[in-house]
């Protein structure tokens, strides 16, 4: 469903709203305006409702119709960009990630880079700044610049980082460019100045030469900044530590997880929280425990997420666990003895076995064919009814009736 904008998407609960009819046009042609689809929420599960008309790729159907999906898991309805860490094993939050070039930064090939921070005695160009919502570094001395998580940069939380700038005697990697059109900080080197939040690529012109120390342990500032490979871009990789090595975790092969996040009416176990200091998943119930980061979990400002136990006919992937002594998830499925930030390593001897929901396992499955007018669809362990009121081909819409069974 990522190809439909979530403004022409209708959301609906079995438990609340109900009655409700609801008008959306052909999702076939989205020239047209109005809803392109309709989506039904339940605990577990997430039916789609949408009018295809027979024509173009879709001739193949016959006839215009309204046509049901049934999604097995809510991965579609949940926060998603949570990822697994192949070193670690543990589940961790890579939303603050989000890359101009589309879907989130990806760091494969990049040197450990060391910023400046905070100190007005360090040669340079200093009013450099941390965005919270996408992790690039950018300018923000003319204004925070547009950011490609939407809208514009949240550098609030940024600390105020300094620059070497056409200084041949600063140590590190020169190359790196000032963006115009964005304020962001990309290398110029690659034969591709990269792809720019407002639009086609960096614009480096009227740029200064900046040399960004790499993997070089003795320069001064933070590090774990990270090169994008698809947007050039420099982003911050500092918030996200792996109990294996203190370092930023390796989600390069991970599917994409989808949690809920503060649905009350989702049947999980709740009190899980992100720790903004290890981007980790966290079981806050049971008190504070140490963080990978130092000192303990913070937790301060997070969504409340719930997690499905494992059961039969449950789609997701299972084998995930909290550790009795750190609370953080991680998954077991592979066999790896992982060192915990607890001291030795993770226990999960007390823990219940969990699904999360995933891209990879969110299957979806065709509900009889098309529907006709008068025709309706009857979920009775979920106590709903779909009711097709109306087909206007001219029109190119459709309407339905969804109810709870009495």
């Amino acid at each position: 469903m990522g190809w439909v904008p979530p403004d022409r998407i209708s959301s609906y609960n079995v438990f609340s709203g109900l009655p409700v009819t609801v008008k959306f046009t052909a999702v076939n042609h989205p020239e047209t305006d109005g809803n392109l689809m309709v989506r039904l929420l339940s605990p577990n599960h997430v039916y789609t409702i949408e009018f295809r008309q027979a024509n173009g790729w879709d001739a193949g159907i016959g006839s215009d119709a309204v046509l049901i999906h049934e999604l097995r898991s809510c991965y579609t309805v949940g926060q998603k960009d949570w990822r697994w860490c192949r070193k670690c094993e543990g589940l961790a939050w890579n939303g603050q990630a989000r890359c101009p070039a589309g879907s989130l930064h990806n760091y494969a090939g990049s040197m450990n880079y060391k910023v400046v921070r905070d100190n007005q005695a360090s040669p340079g160009q200093d009013k450099w700044k941390w965005c919270q919502k996408c992790s690039l570094l950018s300018y923000s001395a003319r204004g925070p610049g547009p950011c490609p998580a939407g809208e514009m940069h949240d550098q609030s939380r940024s600390g105020n980082y300094t620059l070497r700038a056409n200084d041949a005697t600063a140590p590190g990697q020169d190359g790196w460019k000032w963006c115009l059109k964005c304020e962001g900080l990309s290398y110029s080197r690659n034969g591709n100045p990269g792809t720019c939040t407002s639009g086609g690529f960096h614009d480096h012109s009227g740029s200064g030469n900046y040399t960004i120390p790499g993997n070089d342990p003795s320069a001064p500032g933070d590090a774990q900044w990270r090169w994008c490979n698809k947007c050039q871009g420099l982003a911050a990789d500092g918030y996200s530590h792996c109990a294996t090595d203190g370092l930023a975790h390796d989600l390069s092969q991970s599917a994409d997880y989808g949690l809920s996040m503060n649905d009350q009416e989702y049947p999980g176990q709740a009190g899980w929280k992100m720790c903004w200091k290890c981007d980790g998943l966290f079981f806050t119930e049971l008190g504070t425990r140490p963080c990978t980061a130092g000192g303990v979990h913070d937790t301060s400002g997070s969504a409340m997420l719930r997690l499905m136990r494992t059961a039969p006919g449950l789609n997701g992937q299972s084998g995930w666990m909290s550790c009795k002594k750190c609370q953080l998830l991680s998954f077991v499925g592979n066999g790896n003895v992982v060192k915990c930030p607890g001291g030795g390593n993770h226990d999960h001897s007390e823990s219940w076995d969990y699904t999360l929901a995933n891209f990879n396992n969110d299957l979806t499955y065709l509900i009889g064919g098309g529907w006709q007018t008068g025709q309706e669809f009857t979920d009775s362990s979920r106590k709903i009814r779909i009711h097709v009121d109306s087909i206007d081909s001219a029109a190119g819409s459709a309407s339905v009736t969804i109810r709870n069974l009495a």
